[in-house]
């Protein structure tokens, strides 16, 4: 890989966290001339993994806006979160 070439992995999607900037700027001391482009792809990972990231967010979180959302993400990955277990790494 050469040194102009960068591979970012990243958990969030290509909606996220890109900043698209269509004129160059100076901006913080910061220059910008060059132009870049960006290709995202999805890194396909085992539902086990995916089982496991889960739960562990579950686990580590105590907002309740999230419950409905992790719930229905579980399902898809054909398994059931523990509502006792909700936030419990918090404690």
């Amino acid at each position: 890989m050469t040194e102009d070439k960068k591979i970012i992995e990243s958990f969030n999607g290509s909606t996220y966290g890109i900043h698209i900037q269509k004129e160059p700027s100076c901006f913080n001391g910061m220059v910008s001339l060059e132009k870049y482009r960006f290709t995202v792809e999805k890194i396909k990972e085992p539902v086990e993994l995916y089982r496991e990231r889960l739960i562990k967010i579950w686990k580590l979180t105590d907002n309740y806006h999230h419950t409905y959302p992790l719930i229905e993400k579980a399902k898809e990955l054909g398994i059931s979160l523990d509502r006792r277990e909700f936030g419990i790494d918090l404690k």
